[in-house]
């Protein structure tokens, strides 16, 4: 059977999924539940200054340092993420 390849590609819309959405100066993040029906947490912080400058990444490790920081303040532990 032609599908019994993709199952493992259909698991993996059983779980749930964090969606990151970044700005020059905002970072926003909406996490739906294993149906994708609904918004179960969402969250926004402020960028600090320097890490994004004309819409391009300054600073990699410390934006990564800055994501990481911002995931864990806000409980978002999610191993599918979009960005």
């Amino acid at each position: 059977m032609i599908l019994e390849g993709l199952d493992p590609l259909l698991a993996m819309y059983k779980k749930s999924f964090l969606s990151l959405s970044f700005s020059a100066k905002q970072i926003q993040a909406a996490q739906l539940n294993a149906d994708h029906t609904a918004v179960s947490k969402i969250a926004s912080d402020v960028i600090p200054q320097g890490l994004i400058a004309n819409h391009k990444v300054v600073d990699v490790a410390k934006l990564g340092t800055f994501i990481k920081e911002f995931l864990k303040k806000n409980n978002l532990h999610e191993r599918s993420v979009g960005i």
